[in-house]
Parts: structure tokens; sequence; C-alpha cells
């Protein structure tokens, strides 16, 4: 059987293919488009799809997708096998969640922190494989570039990021230096205090500026703890449709 997979999120819209536990294939950004939708679930043989939305955006797709197939709107409430020890539950976004049930999945019973730089930067908790503590938002890279335009009279908007963060010595790359840095020392000091109450900690990393990340964490004393994951909530939103069969 072949699910399809909708990450909604708050820049990009991701869609994967899995035929059990196995990515196939994966889109970005498809057109609302019935045509072209339809012809994709025919030759891929597609039997659910599962939508997890944080833009609020979702429901038209929802709508498309019930004409062809089996449609599992994703939410927090879905359990999974996880507890939360969130106060707002309800708040949570359904992607955190669905990062939380992937890495209940890739370390059984162990102690995980998800770092997820994408729109924003999210830092999340999972002890014992199952037991979710929360964690923290802040600004992502793209995000802080524009805040420092915008909210300054001259300062530059920057819109390409570099792996390498520079010394500071000019304008633009004093402002590559402050947020690169920032972010980087932001992670990595998350990362120490987690390390330092569990030992045993694993990281994945996750969103859409995880690589540039990885490039300066790989490096790190961190690094055999690392683990690069760039499709984390996809994986764990396949893992809702499996459960959903099975029961």
């Amino acid at each position: 059987m072949k699910n399809l997979i909708i990450d909604i999120g708050n820049t990009n819209t991701k869609f994967g293919i899995f035929e059990d536990n196995n990515l196939l294939e994966v889109k970005y950004n498809l057109a609302l488009n019935e045509t072209v939708i339809s012809e994709w679930i025919s030759r891929n043989k597609i039997e659910k799809a599962i939508i997890s939305d944080v833009s609020g955006k979702g429901k038209a797709w929802v709508e498309l997708l019930s004409k062809f197939i089996e449609v599992i709107k994703f939410g927090t409430q879905i359990k999974a096998g996880l507890t939360s020890n969130y106060q707002t539950q309800s708040t949570l976004g359904e992607d955190r969640w669905a990062k939380m049930i992937a890495v209940s999945r890739l370390n059984l019973n162990g102690d995980s922190l998800v770092v997820d730089a994408g729109t924003c930067i999210t830092i999340d908790f999972l002890r014992n494989g199952k037991e979710y503590e929360g964690g923290s938002i802040s600004p992502g890279i793209e995000m802080r570039f524009k805040a420092l335009h915008q909210f300054t009279g001259k300062l530059p908007l920057i819109e390409e990021i570099e792996v390498e963060i520079p010394d500071g010595k000019n304008t633009i790359d004093a402002i590559k230096a402050g947020v690169l840095g920032g972010v980087c020392y932001e992670i990595e000091g998350n990362i120490n205090y987690y390390k330092t109450k569990y030992p045993d900690l694993k990281i994945f990393l996750t969103g859409g500026n995880s690589s540039l990340l990885w490039s300066r964490l790989k490096s790190s004393i961190f690094a055999p703890q690392i683990i690069l994951e760039p499709l984390l909530v996809l994986k764990g939103l396949n893992e809702v449709i499996k459960l959903e069969t099975c029961s």
C-alpha cells in the first residue's frame, strides 16, 4: 500500500509517497490542480493520504484529495502511544507533534532532542521514547534577517544564506555573523543543556535549513549524537497511517 503524506508548513508544502517505511518520492509546493493530482494518485496507486497543516491552508487539500482517496486529518489529539506533558496540547503545532511520533520510532525508549531549522527554530524533547516534555520556539534564519531589515532604517536584507560564518568586517558580513552565529550558538547551547541531563541523548536535525546547520554542527563535540533527518515530519505522519491501518 502506498500513502501520500502532506506537510503544509509556513513556507513550503512537502508531498511524500511512502510504501511501508520507504520514502519513494518527494515533491514541493504542488499546485492545487484536480487533473494533475488525480493523475499522480492513479499513476502511483496511492490508497490513503494524511495531512499536517500549520498554516490553515489544508482544508482545500482535504476537499480535493477526498474525491479520490481516504484522507486522514492529522492532529495533536492523535497520541500514537505517546504521552504529553505540554500544558496546551491544543495549541501545539501539528508538525512538532508529528516529529515526536517519528523519533519515538527511530530511537525506541531513548531520549531524543529534535532541532527543526525552518521558518521558526523549534527544539523539542522526548524522554524515554514516549514522554513529550515540550521545548522552545524562536525566529528562524530568514525571519531574523527580515527583522533586521524591516525594523531598521538602513540595514540591507540578506537573502543568501552561507554555511561559513564570516568575520563581520563589513555590514553585510556583520549581519550574517550575528544571525548565523547566534542561531548556531543557540542550538549548541540547547544541546549542551539537555546533554548534561541526558548523556545518551540523540539529536535529530530537521527542517529546511538543517543541511546548512549540519555543516556547522558535524565538526562539534556533539557530532556523534546528531542525526540528519530533513523530512522528519513526513516520517511521523506515515507512522500514523500505519497505526490507523493496523487498528
